[in-house]
């Protein structure tokens, strides 16, 4: 089946400017993004011939050349912005879907001796365009008459220049990404700052890393992080509620949390990344290793999970138990689901579970950040109030269907326990070796050796 084309013409008067035309006659449509109108400045070939009347036709195919030579860049920078992980671990919200406008908006900036008076006049919806569009007019009338070369060279030299930046600025952002600290710091300090903020938090970043080079950028990062993290307390006095049952830490626990986290990945020797994509996406939540308000299991296959991890501590001899229960976990495990609707034996498993130890009493083990972890608003519904073991089963079942964070899943393995003598409980020895952790990774980037700005 063929296809209708309709092209829509209009012709612009001598003594009209294309672009303000353009943007009265779509005047209340869809606006166009600082990249659209900045891609038309830079690549409209007739912007070239209309300024050349001497060898119009040479100097035509070469300007097309070169233009064509900078919309396949604009393309590729594009296309690797758009990548989730990339531009994830960058968390920057932009008015368009255009990411390129980061670069265009960062160039622009940095023309201007005072940008504040273009970025903040609200009327201006297209900043970045105003700035470039007036910087490549002047830099034309500056220089008008003083160059044999023909005018559509001049401006073609202007623009090859304001793109070499876009390019550079661009190399940055890929030095980041490349560098595995610089990866995670720039992820883990972006997290913190309010989405309307980390535009401007990018712009001086790329500024100071032109002008301080890699190795002390880094250490100012470090430095951003240790003044960061020293503004909280220290781990172990952070409670998630206190004894009067009021709110306790929520806001510090969840940044010594993730900052612990990015720390455990940076870790691993498989040098695996944070994925900030990942984490922007989930509401994230504090969830009780050892849970406030035990609950027995419903489910029949979380109380057959949990009588199994129950059966192997009795046998290693961590739970002591009269030979009469040992008969009757034996008998509960070999019930059938249907025989478990019908309500068979469902006293003796409560009669077991209440039986069952506390592994934590005490409320500041209860509410340390020892016994606190990170996890998706989603998920942590879902574990509700369950046993550690219970716990550990359905977080071992979801991983790689949900994001878990990998000191999370670390926690629900033991591996920050010295003992894990059993998978049944989470301890309080469990807790305080948790806590030691944390208190590690806390004072390790407290007294890092950083430039503090």
């Amino acid at each position: 089946m063929g296809r209708t084309f309709v092209f829509v013409y209009y012709e612009v008067g001598a003594d009209e400017h294309p672009i303000q035309v353009f943007l009265r006659l779509n005047k209340g449509k869809i606006p166009l993004t600082d990249g659209e109108l900045v891609k038309a400045l830079l690549l409209q070939t007739d912007k070239y011939a209309a300024l050349n009347e001497k060898d119009g036709v040479r100097v035509a195919d070469e300007v097309k050349s070169r233009l064509d030579l900078i919309a396949a860049e604009w393309h590729k920078i594009e296309t690797r912005l758009h990548e989730s992980e990339f531009w994830g671990f960058l968390g920057v919200k932009l008015p368009g879907a255009s990411h390129i406008d980061l670069l265009l908006r960062a160039l622009a900036k940095s023309l201007l001796d005072t940008p504040t008076a273009v970025w903040d006049n609200r009327r201006n919806s297209r900043p970045a365009f105003t700035v470039l569009h007036n910087n490549i007019e002047q830099c034309l009338a500056e220089r008008d008459g003083q160059v044999p070369e023909s005018k559509a060279r001049l401006r073609l030299e202007i623009v090859e220049q304001l793109w070499e930046r876009v390019v550079m600025l661009f190399e940055i952002l890929e030095v980041w990404w490349n560098d595995y600290e610089i990866y995670h710091q720039i992820g883990y300090l972006l997290h913190f700052v309010p989405s309307e903020n980390r535009e401007e938090r990018i712009f001086t970043w790329l500024q100071s890393f032109e002008k301080e080079g890699i190795m002390k950028f880094k250490q100012r990062l470090l430095g951003e992080i240790s003044n960061y993290i020293k503004s909280i307390k220290d781990p172990a006095s952070l409670v998630y509620e206190n004894a009067e049952g009021d709110k306790g830490d929520h806001s510090a626990i969840h940044t010594l949390l993730l900052l612990h986290n990015v720390h455990r990945t940076m870790q691993n020797p498989e040098k695996m990344r944070f994925p900030f994509h990942l984490f922007c996406k989930e509401k994230w939540e504090l969830e009780h290793i050892y849970p406030q308000h035990p609950e027995i299991p419903e489910k029949w296959e979380e109380r057959k999970e949990w009588l199994k991890n129950v059966s192997e501590n009795v046998e290693k001899g961590i739970i002591a138990f009269p030979e009469e229960l040992k008969s009757t976990i034996k008998e509960l495990l070999n019930q059938t689901e249907s025989n478990k609707e019908k309500g068979a034996l469902d006293e003796h498993f409560q009669s077991i579970y209440w039986e069952t130890p506390y592994a934590i009493d005490k409320a500041e083990d209860l509410h340390s950040v020892g016994n606190l972890c990170l996890l998706p608003k989603a998920l942590n519904i879902s574990v509700s109030n369950h046993p550690f073991a219970v716990k550990r089963n359905i977080l071992r079942q979801k991983v790689g269907a949900a994001y878990i964070p990998i000191a999370t899943r670390e926690v629900f393995n033991k591996v920050f326990s010295a003992h894990p003598a059993s998978y049944l409980y989470w301890e309080a020895t469990d807790v305080q070796d948790y806590l030691k952790e944390l208190c590690a990774t806390y004072h390790f980037y407290v007294s890092s050796k950083a430039d503090n700005p």
